[in-house]
């Protein structure tokens, strides 16, 4: 993880667009174990853009049916929502979809119905009965996640704690309304870094007050301490928090803490000028003589990369959306090398912004930093291969035999393959697309594959992404 230089302040920045108030820190100190027990417990802490996001109070999440149920109104705010009430009579439900998409919404959300109905079709089990809390209604947050599928989330354990960790790879919607740095451009920690996170957030209370003649709101959180068996010294743990009010105004506080040898928590008390919706945590270490510690290479590095790898590659939509196509990825000694192209039709080449995107997309999922590159594969001028269709089998896989003049003596190849979801199929000198059903049994055509071929028993086997029927009528 990179270190950046903070600066310690004794009073809270106001970040707000059109504010300038100061807050007042009351103490730092530390707490006992059994102080969890009081008001604002975070049962499970959620985890978005490398921050911990945390519900004061009464407005805590807790757990129903074995699933975190989460506060409605405020959870919309966060995640990037569009919340939409309806009424008939006495009866009160909820529909939400994501922004930047008109489908994949979740509706019917009420009080006492564990059922909801995802993108207008039937209903859903979502597990627990949504419930009135702290005049909000709660609902089961995971249930509601799978109703969205550009979202993602796993649960993830650092140390004893077990924390949500919500990811928006393609979209990042996630905490729009906290213009900050750290939350809008997430510096994520080295995928080795042990422990990824010096504190977690047990605790979240907040109480009116009365300051200096002014209304306050004192806002208290502890947190765990998480063990480290570096080798490197810590002198310090930095805390950046960021408490946000429902009308979106942020106050923003930095404070250095010691690191105590004895793991103890920590108590950080604070005041702010609007009653906090959510508040927003991080932290890291300062080391001693050092930015940094170095993270092991060789195997220790390629056994978390291929991990961290193997889950990213699942997620289809972050290639979606910057309008490339996933070839493959292998990993180096000391590297991982995602290798992406074109859609077949395109010809306008991949930018450096959008190679700079998808890494950060994929330190997002992956929730860490690792050494990632990314290739093109490039369009040849010529064809793989050109050929004749000789099957087209249940698979729609397209075999076909290649063209060979009289006096070519090289055995003549022989290849299935099968064609790609963006298959690109036009005339020759032609960019219109036109539709697979000219592709019949002895049409002559010239194929571009995309991967690597495979041969097994003379039988080339590729994926096909471009074909340019040379002799169409």
């Amino acid at each position: 993880m990179r270190i950046r230089p903070a600066v310690m302040l004794c009073a809270a920045l106001l970040t707000g667009s059109s504010l300038s108030v100061s807050a007042s820190v009351a103490a730092v100190a530390s707490t006992s174990p059994n102080q969890e027990a009081q008001a604002g417990k975070q049962v499970m802490p959620l985890l978005m853009n490398n921050m911990f996001v945390l519900f004061p109070g009464e407005k805590a999440p807790f757990i129903k049916n074995s699933r975190l149920m989460a506060p409605l109104q405020t959870m919309s705010s966060i995640m990037g929502w569009r919340l939409e009430e309806r009424a008939s009579g006495p009866e009160k439900w909820y529909n939400v979809w994501p922004i930047l998409e008109d489908f994949n919404s979740v509706g019917g959300l009420k009080e006492g119905r564990d059922w909801a109905v995802y993108e207008g079709d039937m209903g859903h089990g979502i597990e627990a009965e949504p419930e009135y809390r702290a005049d909000e209604l709660y609902v089961p947050l995971t249930p509601i996640l799978n109703g969205m599928p550009g979202y993602s989330y796993e649960v993830r354990k650092y140390g004893q704690n077990n924390v949500l960790a919500i990811m928006d790879p393609s979209y990042h919607r996630l905490l729009s309304e906290v213009q900050d740095s750290d939350v809008q451009q997430p510096n994520y920690p080295h995928l080795l870094s042990d422990p990824v996170y010096p504190l977690i957030p047990s605790t979240l209370d907040q109480r009116s007050m009365t300051v200096d003649g002014k209304s306050m709101y004192r806002l208290k959180m502890n947190l765990k301490q998480i063990e480290v068996w570096s080798k490197y010294r810590v002198e310090s743990i930095d805390l950046k928090l960021i408490s946000v009010s429902n009308k979106g105004e942020i106050t923003t506080l930095h404070k250095s803490l010691p690191y105590n040898e004895d793991w103890e928590p920590h108590s950080v008390v604070f005041d702010v000028p609007q009653k906090a919706a959510y508040v927003l945590a991080q932290s890291h270490y300062n080391y001693k003589n050092m930015k940094e510690p170095i993270y092991a290479a060789g195997y220790p590095l390629q056994a978390a990369m291929a991990g961290a790898m193997a889950k990213v590659w699942t997620k289809i939509t972050i290639f979606e959306y910057l309008n490339v196509e996933p070839v493959s990825y292998r990993i180096d000694s000391n590297e991982a090398v995602v290798t992406v192209r074109e859609r077949a039709w395109h010809r306008e080449g991949i930018t450096d912004q959008v190679k700079e995107k998808l890494i950060q997309s994929i330190y997002e999922l992956a929730g860490g930093t690792f050494p990632v590159r990314v290739e093109i594969e490039q369009r040849s001028k010529k064809p793989y291969l050109s050929g004749t269709i000789t099957e087209i089998d249940s698979a729609r896989r397209l075999h076909i035999v290649e063209n060979k003049d009289e006096d070519d003596s090289a055995a003549t190849r022989q290849l299935i393959g099968s064609p790609v979801s963006d298959l690109y199929i036009h005339k020759l000198n032609e960019d219109a697309p036109i539709a697979d059903t000219v592709l019949t049994v002895g049409r002559q055509v010239d194929i571009w594959v995309t991967g690597q071929p495979v041969e097994r028993d003379h039988i080339l086997y590729a994926q096909i992404a471009e074909i340019v029927v040379s002799k169409y009528n």
